[in-house]
């Protein structure tokens, strides 16, 4: 169905609807048009969302999304279900892990079961893959779930070349360091970005910086290598994965898709207005929720803002050969 978005602090959808595409409203629809705003199902179920990462973060957005009627999701995730997966993916089962079934299967299936209408397009590949890039390409709305900065850089990049909003998700463990406590978390801290193609990127606020993305490669190509500078101290610090602890999962999963709903609706009072949030921060030890202001556009991503299609994809040689 023809889709025109604007991309800014609020999001704002139109769609051209014949009578052939008229879509019955499910029952839940008056209950939770109250809640945010009159048509909002209608709205979500022309959508087409991408979620990259179908695990800690992604499964609980992505059954959110579904329970609030989005038409159609595409859930880009190249992994597979083992036993240490199953606290943390909602639609994970015991059978999945000893099958070893690919994530986005095991959601597909998951979500067909539900009878909620959307439709998932999985697309088992990394997200800098030429399939999945180009499967996220025709998306309204992108949600990022993963946690390596090589990960998050692409979806950065994907969405300025396509104009498409971004939410990206991240949560850290605060660990000691040191002494007898080492290793105990003092807190976890986590924090949505909201990113608009020609604004301010991960980069530029300081999430990770190149260095990280050139460092995560050289592990994937060559492990001995990045082993040497990590004793070097050319490349800094540990590869540190997102928790397994599906309640903090679910808090910023939460936090995300609200987000995401009160731009399309907005809803926050005088002085936190859309345009006033840039990203929510928790910390959970503080019992904190922070806004954070839009910061200065991000010169690198400037050149690439509604670049679309190119070869090689996203001006990224190694995308063209996945």
């Amino acid at each position: 169905m023809p889709l025109i978005n604007v991309v800014r602090p609020d999001l704002r959808f139109w769609w051209h609807e014949t009578r052939d595409d008229a879509t019955a409203a499910p029952s839940f629809a008056p209950a939770q048009d109250q809640a945010f705003g009159e048509g909002t199902t209608k709205r979500l179920q022309h959508l087409r969302i991408g979620i990259v990462g179908a695990s800690g973060t992604g499964s609980p957005v992505l059954e959110q999304l579904v329970r609030l009627g989005v038409g159609h999701v595409v859930l880009v995730d190249d992994d597979r279900i083992e036993d240490r997966n199953l606290n943390r993916i909602m639609f994970a089962t015991q059978s999945d892990a000893d099958s070893t079934n690919l994530k986005v299967i095991a959601a597909k299936s998951h979500v067909d079961r539900t009878g909620l209408g959307t439709t998932i397009t999985p697309i088992a590949a990394p997200v800098e893959s030429a399939d999945a890039i180009h499967a996220l390409a025709q998306c309204d709305v992108l949600f990022g779930c993963v946690d390596t900065s090589g990960g998050r850089f692409t979806m950065n990049v994907l969405a300025t070349h396509y104009l498409l909003p971004y939410f990206d998700l991240g949560i850290l463990l605060d660990a000691e360091q040191m002494g007898d406590v080492r290793g105990r978390i003092k807190d976890i801290v986590g924090t949505v970005h909201y990113l608009i193609p020609g604004r301010s990127s991960l980069m530029s606020r300081e999430v990770f910086t190149m260095a990280d993305v050139s460092a995560e490669g050289l592990r994937r190509r060559d492990p001995d290598a990045a082993r040497q500078q990590e004793q070097d101290k050319y490349i800094k610090g540990m590869a540190v994965r997102r928790p397994a602890v599906i309640s903090v999962n679910m808090f910023i999963a939460s936090l995300a898709v609200n987000d995401f709903l009160a731009r399309m609706h907005p809803y926050r009072k005088a002085g936190r207005e859309n345009a006033d949030v840039a990203a929510i921060e928790f910390s959970l030890a503080e019992l904190r929720l922070t806004q954070d202001e839009e910061m200065a556009p991000c010169s690198m991503l400037a050149p690439m803002i509604g670049r679309g299609d190119r070869i090689p994809l996203l001006g990224m040689p190694r995308d063209s050969e996945s």
